[in-house]
């Protein structure tokens, strides 16, 4: 219900800014479509059962019973009053649903920043609203968000609403402050805010890379693939240490998420494989979907072996046209493998085999 509610106030909000009369309708578009997106975002986090995205359509749809509240005592239509009850039951109802908490919590400054930033909001809506007779063309609260958005974000005026200026003085160091306010406060939170989120990042990889370089005798598996899966699976049973290099991030995440040493980069340059301390590896396993990124791998690793002192790592290659495999092997790796060759070799000797054995009587025996 929130996406769908989110999926009309953007189509209403749009149908505003690209000047369709909505009757009834005095917020405007911009506005509506930008909390129509944030209605959108909070559904598809609810999707995943994030807690937190529960917490804030349940903060949301509780402040929208106020303005419902106001137009049912007014005697007007109660059916909007209506839908964000019920929203908000289900919300408090199904609250058990939304295990998923956010992997990084908010720090004090965070906190201090959207309280800050909150308050800045209330300070030039509600300045602007109290002091609108000092002001061109703003006549009630839906003009006094606009106007406030407008000039915290310095994105100006259009045409349309040019009269929208401060007639007097106290207005003008109103707004003046406003500007002020708006280019500290806004940068600093930020600063604030991704502040942490670039620095927990770059710790992650830093820590990862380090890892990587104290470990020895293990594998590295360039590209996850499903011949990969198998292939890992395998080795972590055989209590092998097993690096897994891929530049998808989605297979990233999903990957660290099951507990693998993943790094994020392009399996066939040079440098990665470096990254991933191949150097001490017992094994370099190229096991892209792709033969040529597997060739790729082959080729960089063998330079690698060639000019690194005391690199021993065995380079073994996937390959599925078996017309390639002659040309790889003349590279120089140690073994080529064609997992779908071997598979119908397999499949072919084994029904010959069952055949026979099928076709055997107790006499023959």
């Amino acid at each position: 219900m929130i996406g769908l509610y989110g999926l009309l106030l953007l189509l209403i909000g749009f149908a505003q800014v690209v000047g369709v009369e909505i009757p009834g309708e005095n917020v405007p578009g911009l506005f509506r479509m930008l909390f129509g997106v944030l209605q959108m975002l909070l559904a598809k986090g609810m999707l995943e059962r994030k807690r937190r995205a529960w917490a804030i359509a349940l903060v949301l749809q509780a402040a929208d019973l106020i303005p419902g509240l106001y137009y049912a005592l007014q005697g007007e239509d109660i059916t909007s009053l209506v839908l964000t009850l019920l929203v908000v039951a289900a919300l408090l109802a199904f609250h058990r649903r939304f295990p998923v908490r956010a992997a990084r919590r908010l720090s004090y400054g965070q906190v201090v920043a959207a309280i800050a930033v909150g308050l800045a909001l209330v300070y030039g809506i509600a300045g602007t609203y109290l002091m609108r007779d000092q002001f061109h063309a703003i006549d009630g609260w839906s003009d006094a968000v606009y106007f406030t958005l407008m000039t915290y974000s310095t994105l100006g005026y259009d045409d349309a609403v040019a009269e929208t200026v401060p007639i007097s003085s106290d207005a003008r160091w109103f707004v003046l402050s406003m500007f002020l306010i708006g280019l500290t406060l806004f940068l600093t939170a930020l600063t604030v805010v991704m502040g942490p989120i670039v620095e927990g990042r770059m710790k992650g990889v830093m820590s990862l890379v380090k890892r990587f370089q104290r470990l020895s005798d293990h594998v590295v598996v360039c590209g996850y693939s499903g011949v990969a899966a198998t292939v890992i699976d395998e080795l972590r049973e055989r209590r092998v240490a097993v690096v897994i290099v891929d530049d998808r991030d989605k297979v990233v995440q999903q990957l660290r998420g099951k507990g693998h040493d993943v790094l994020e980069a392009d399996p066939t340059l040079l440098e990665t494989l470096v990254e991933a301390n191949v150097a001490t590896a017992r094994a370099v396993i190229a096991a892209c979907d792709s033969d040529s990124m597997n060739t790729l791998v082959a080729v960089n690793a063998k330079d690698l072996r060639e000019t690194t002192p005391h690199a021993r790592f065995t380079i073994l290659v996937r390959i599925e046209d078996e017309a390639s495999v002659d040309t790889v092997r003349r590279l120089g790796v140690d073994k080529v493998i064609s997992p779908s060759t071997l598979g119908g070799r397999l499949l072919a000797e084994q029904a010959v085999e069952l055949t026979k054995s099928r076709s055997h009587t107790p006499e023959d025996a």
